[in-house]
């Protein structure tokens, strides 16, 4: 959509997709492994989860907590199987609205896992360009450390 704006992130992890699968799908592992990330310190680290069903496959969410932290993932499979989450950013992260990881996760080999992410955010204008600066300057750098911990 025009508006959003995108950067494509591409790495491998040593281990099977379906364990990158599992690993985006937890809501609750944002809360711990990354507290110490400049958007991922708030939030509850116990919660009641609860699946909802949608056309192309399920929401899976920490009952009653939206919008403080990496709180819900979407698995959906549209003949490509993928998955979306939504992170509150704080005012040091830039202009714009929540940032958006949307993943897709193919084998390799048994022990190697294609990992594509698309970081999005929903900007245009003077506020896009500010954003997609910071991200390069400042926030790329913070994200691949919280890809590094995964």
């Amino acid at each position: 959509s025009d508006e959003y704006s995108s950067f494509l992130c591409y790495c491998e992890w040593k281990a099977d997709y379906r364990y990158v699968l599992d690993n985006v799908a937890d809501p609750m592992h944002g809360a711990f492994l990354h507290k110490m990330s400049h958007s991922m310190s708030e939030g509850e680290t116990q919660a009641k989860f609860v699946t909802t069903d949608t056309d192309h496959g399920f929401i899976f969410e920490k009952e009653g907590q939206r919008g403080v932290n990496f709180d819900w993932s979407e698995f959906a499979d549209t003949n490509l199987m993928w998955q979306r989450l939504e992170i509150p950013y704080p005012k040091t992260g830039g202009p714009g609205g929540n940032f958006h990881i949307i993943g897709m996760y193919v084998p390799l080999n048994p022990q190697l896992a294609g990992v594509f992410h698309w970081r999005c955010r929903p900007l245009t204008g003077w506020q896009e360009d500010t954003w997609r600066f910071l991200y390069k300057n400042r926030l790329e750098a913070r994200h691949w450390h919280v890809l590094e911990q995964d």
